[in-house]
């Protein structure tokens, strides 16, 4: 008998999203994770991706956070390395703890910074560095945090340098680019605001993505392509109304006869998405007029697009409110971006957590409700 992939958390044995939410959901109650560490953990979400840091800051602090870097003793245990040990003091095993907190010349790098950071680990309180983060970042203000992710990065940078280039670490100058990133970053998003706010520059609109109503959520649909003849990618992002993404994923399909059907495509795969997620209230855009109209309209032609809108507007049923809106491409940017990742990479589903290949575009499509 032949061997076969069977998916174990639905009766029919086949893979689905809603079976997929429903498996990590009771998981994580079974772990206790659905009381206070949930209420604390969406604490730290909510509060990361609004902060006004360099995307590419928070994205590496997500990594910290879920603890997936690959730092040398995790490597180790993975059989890839067979040498655990820190790549900067060469005495102890390089964990993420070790790494950022533990380290002598790591210690160094925090207390020589404006933040004058000391870590004891023999201190009764001490606990390891993630959570050390995570605590940090509910709790203290968000210039302290800026500060905190910008030394994470370029202690990682150094780190990295003296691994693959041989570089030794110099305490003042990790420092000084921690530094200096921030206050460029704080420049460059002073220039875009004059930009947005229609100053004499004007190279970037002033439309971008806007966040729902309070309970409800917004899906963004987009198709790309194509490429190498008949390769199509889509993507699709649900955000909630604070712009915390909760549910997205990317698919390449192929054969389809032009962007028309492509982008209705979109459509229907980010309805069925969002179908098997606990949405009741639901606002679906696109930047393809054509297919909005048509969805708005219920204009069901006799050809394949037809088809494919008939099929849109019967999932109306599945959720208390649907809604379809048409927005221009610069306030479908998630979804557009992601449906770019799908023409190059394998299908991808996000069940709460964010696509770390957006990361920056999420970021930005909230700068202007905050700055």
């Amino acid at each position: 008998m032949q061997d076969e992939f069977v998916w174990g958390a639905s009766r029919s044995a086949t893979f689905s999203v809603k079976s997929s939410y429903h498996f990590l959901k009771a998981k994580r109650e079974a772990e206790g994770s659905h009381s206070s560490m949930q209420d604390n953990n969406h604490q730290v979400w909510k509060k990361l991706w609004k902060i006004k840091s360099i995307p590419r800051h928070i994205h590496f602090s997500w990594r910290i956070l879920h603890e997936k870097l690959p730092v040398k003793y995790d490597l180790f245990k993975e059989g890839i390395s067979s040498d655990p040990l820190c790549v900067l003091c060469g005495q102890h095993n390089e964990t993420i703890s070790h790494l950022f907190m533990e380290c002598h010349w790591l210690k160094q790098i925090w207390f020589a910074s404006s933040l004058g950071v000391v870590f004891n680990s023999h201190d009764s309180r001490y606990v390891p560095f993630h959570k050390w983060l995570e605590e940090n970042i509910v709790d203290v203000d968000e210039d302290i945090i800026v500060h905190v992710l910008a030394l994470c990065y370029e202690i990682w940078c150094a780190r990295n340098k003296k691994c693959f280039e041989g570089t030794d670490v110099d305490v003042t100058s990790t420092v000084q680019k921690a530094q200096r990133s921030i206050v460029n970053f704080k420049s460059a998003s002073s220039v875009l605001v004059e930009r947005l706010s229609g100053g004499p520059i004007l190279p970037i609109s002033d439309v971008h993505w806007t966040p729902p109503f309070s309970g409800f959520y917004k899906l963004n649909v987009d198709a790309a392509g194509p490429i190498e003849g008949d390769k199509w990618g889509i993507g699709v992002v649900v955000r909630d109304n604070e712009g915390v993404v909760v549910g997205a994923s990317s698919w390449q399909v192929f054969s389809l006869p032009d962007s028309k059907v492509a982008e209705a495509l979109a459509m229907r795969k980010g309805l069925e998405f969002a179908k098997d997620m606990p949405f009741l209230n639901l606002i679906a855009e696109s930047d393809a007029a054509i297919v909005v109209l048509a969805l708005n309209a219920h204009q069901q032609s006799p050809n394949y697009v037809g088809s494919i809108i008939r099929d849109c507007i019967s999932f109306k049923g599945s959720f208390r409110s649907l809604n379809f809106l048409h927005v221009r491409c610069e306030a479908n940017q998630a979804a557009h971006y992601l449906a770019k990742y799908a023409l190059k990479n394998l299908d991808c589903i996000w069940i709460e957590e964010t696509p770390p290949c957006i990361s920056a575009v999420l970021a930005f499509d909230l700068l202007p409700d905050f700055l």
